[in-house]
């Protein structure tokens, strides 16, 4: 119940800046004044919605061998703020090639549902991001996250972009460090114990896919592997040395044939919602 509880309050907290972000008034939105005119011009945002299913191998001993999820997305890109599928955050600093970032993020722990609710599987990770933009397609990034209780990692990531007509296809490296915390919880199952193991690095190799069918109707899809390192694979838990995990879904987008408005002309308001879910 508490993995549900966390994965409903993020998307919740997604749903609203995204709906503040686009709807509202707001300085993050690209815009210059018309001078003969009260109205105001506007940059038309990045944006998108998208669901799908995710499937995961349960490394561990216990329940069945892979865990599966329903997931929904969103997608937002706005001078400062940001929504980028199960993350999103805001830019502070921007200048020519780097970026730095407050972010969070929703992290699975692929373990069975029936432990997911006793141990508050899902988690959210918050920390800092540094982006070094080697080009337009390039990105270089240096992470330092934290779950709740503490339990800290630090990833070393690269990624490049490859675009063809309708066909979008983003492959990426990933260098993971994690402290012993992290690795008892997550990998060592403390609450069924009391093994505890050391921090280490582990490697995760994966690509993001998204096919444009038809208007703002996209195909997404997503696979990587992750080798765990030596202190994690001898935990008594854990029964195998790769995580692996899969994702297919439908997406609403930009229409990327069509040419984007530069500019939107609209009189500023705001507009607030409210949500509440058990």
């Amino acid at each position: 119940m508490h993995a549900r509880n966390s994965f409903i309050f993020l998307i919740s907290v997604i749903c609203s800046i995204f709906l503040v972000s686009i709807t509202g008034y707001s300085q993050d939105s690209d815009y210059r004044e018309n001078q003969n005119s009260e109205q105001k011009t506007y940059q038309e945002q990045t944006w998108g919605i998208a669901i799908g299913g995710r499937t995961a191998v349960n490394i561990f001993d216990i329940g069945d061998s892979s865990v599966n999820s329903l997931v929904p997305l969103l997608f937002y890109e706005g001078e400062r703020f940001y929504l980028d599928g199960l993350e999103g955050g805001f830019h502070f600093y921007s200048k020519k090639s780097w970026q730095a970032s407050l972010l969070g993020r929703l992290r699975f722990f692929d373990i069975p549902e029936e432990y997911q609710n006793e141990y508050q599987g899902n988690t959210i990770d918050a920390g800092a991001r540094l982006r070094y933009m080697i080009n337009s397609d390039t990105h270089l990034d240096f992470e330092i996250l934290s779950d709740q209780f503490a339990n800290a990692h630090a990833n070393i990531k690269v990624s490049h972009r490859f675009e063809k007509g309708d066909f979008e296809f983003i492959p990426y490296f990933n260098l993971r460090f994690t402290s012993s915390s992290f690795n008892d919880r997550y990998y060592a199952l403390e609450w069924l114990g009391n093994e505890g193991i050391d921090g280490g690095a582990d490697y995760q190799a994966g690509a993001d896919i998204k096919y444009h069918l038809v208007s703002n109707l996209y195909l997404l899809g997503a696979l990587s592997f992750r080798w765990l390192g030596s202190s994690v694979s001898q935990a008594e838990a854990v029964t195998s040395n790769w995580e692996a995990e899969a994702f297919a879904g439908v997406g609403f987008f930009n229409d990327n044939r069509e040419k984007r408005r530069s500019d939107i002309s609209l009189k500023p308001y705001l507009r607030l919602s409210y949500g509440w879910a058990t």
